[in-house]
């Protein structure tokens, strides 16, 4: 929406200096920030962006404009203003992130020796990971360490952040999946990447017999959500289909092409 009134030619409303007010449109999420000139302002200016306003906005484009055409934003606001289902998830959660994570390790072929030859002088969590990596295509059920793709993702981020994004490579292993594989099936589609919150960041305190103690001393539930969260899914795909398929043939179709440009991933970072 901020992209479609950007490239408007609509004259913008002119914010008289002084006037917090947002805009009736897109543009009140920058425009009375930008005239502000003191922390109270500027709180005052922020504050006015709540979900009763942006609904609003969100409507007036979608009646006014977003329903005349076919488009992704169209549909996206249908499902959201209307509550009309558009969007279907293929990553629903944690056990279909499962299924997809095993059959890329079915389908995955990573040169171990030339990967940990590659790592030589590195930090020791290099090795570390790369086994995580080893033990789990040899066991595809072994969850004890996280998933496949979990460890491929800490990897990148650790070691090779300088040339790479773990993210942006899924983004372009996806779009390139619906743009070469599915355009028969899928009509639109957005991608998200997400990380656990476990809610235990500043770990609590509890009163127990009048003495207070860190909820760690006397649970262990911060260790075992941590461990769940080493499968918790590092990609959630949401697709509009053109036409009807079985989502489990989808998502192994999906996990070997992912598998596949994951090992020219390897191959080339290691050459």
């Amino acid at each position: 929406m901020i992209m479609n009134y950007l490239r408007s030619r609509k004259k913008e409303t002119i914010v008289p200096a002084g006037d917090y007010r947002l805009a009736n449109d897109i543009s009140g999420l920058w425009k009375p920030l930008k005239i502000t000139i003191s922390n109270r302002e500027y709180f005052n200016a922020l504050i006015q962006w709540d979900d009763g306003w942006l609904l609003s906005i969100m409507k007036q484009y979608f009646y006014l404009e977003g329903y005349k055409t076919e488009n992704k934003l169209k549909y996206e606001l249908e499902e959201l203003l209307s509550n009309k289902k558009q969007f279907y998830s293929i990553v629903k959660d944690a056990n279909h992130f499962i299924r997809m994570d095993k059959k890329i390790v079915e389908n995955i072929h990573i040169d171990f020796k030339k990967l940990k030859e590659y790592g030589i002088g590195l930090n020791s969590y290099f090795n570390h990971l790369v086994c995580n990596i080893e033990e789990k295509c040899k066991d595809k059920d072994n969850m004890k360490k996280g998933s496949f793709l979990f460890n491929v993702k800490m990897l990148i981020e650790a070691f090779f952040a300088d040339v790479c994004d773990f993210n942006s490579i899924m983004q372009e292993i996806i779009n390139d999946f619906f743009t070469t594989e599915c355009k028969d099936k899928v009509e639109h589609y957005f991608i998200e990447f997400k990380s656990p919150n476990y809610g235990l960041a500043n770990m609590p305190y509890i009163v127990i017999d009048g003495d207070v103690k860190i909820l760690d001393e006397v649970s262990n539930i911060h260790s075992m959500l941590q461990s769940d969260g080493l499968n918790f899914p590092v990609v959630h795909i949401y697709i509009k289909k053109k036409e009807e398929f079985k989502y489990s043939e989808f998502i192994d179709r999906l996990a070997r092409y992912i598998a596949v440009e994951l090992n020219n991933f390897f191959e080339n970072v290691t050459n």
